[in-house]
């Protein structure tokens, strides 16, 4: 009984120690890698976010590219193209800003750091159901970081 005792003492103080040594927060805008406790510096570090942006997850990243998701109120699928037309107006148009159908809406720039940004944006559910025009405007966007 007493071995169990210490080995569990010792289990729990390797886990303390463990979680001394984390980094302190990043500032507010960039975003967290999913394979380290650190914010991956440069991935959407430049990229603005419309006012009242929430993330539905954190960000995934497979071979290079790195995306993350988000959710806006009272801002319809092509409002958020426009604000990142607006937003990205020096950089390189891969693929013109437009409807892809159902509600949906997609554009694709070059950045300076030589990756292209992909834009999505399509009509959310809204969480009362309600099908007159009084239901609150729910849209749901991704924001993809490429290599070329």
């Amino acid at each position: 009984m007493r071995r169990s005792r210490s080995v569990a003492g010792l289990v729990v103080l390797a886990l303390s120690a463990a979680g001394c040594g984390n980094p302190p927060p990043s500032p507010e805008g960039t975003q967290p890698r999913p394979d380290a406790t650190t914010f991956g510096q440069g991935d959407f570090d430049d990229i603005p976010l419309l006012a009242g942006s929430d993330p539905l997850s954190p960000p995934t990243e497979e071979e290079g590219n790195v995306a993350r998701s988000y959710q806006v109120r009272d801002t319809t699928p092509k409002g958020v193209l426009d604000f990142y037309v607006e937003q990205l107006a020096d950089a390189e148009v891969v693929e013109e800003p437009g409807d892809i159908g159902a509600n949906t809406f997609r554009g694709r720039w070059r950045l300076d750091q030589g990756r292209v940004l992909t834009v999505s944006a399509t009509a959310a559910p809204t969480l009362d159901g309600a099908t007159d025009g009084d239901a609150e405007v729910l849209t749901q966007y991704s924001l993809s970081l490429a290599p070329e």
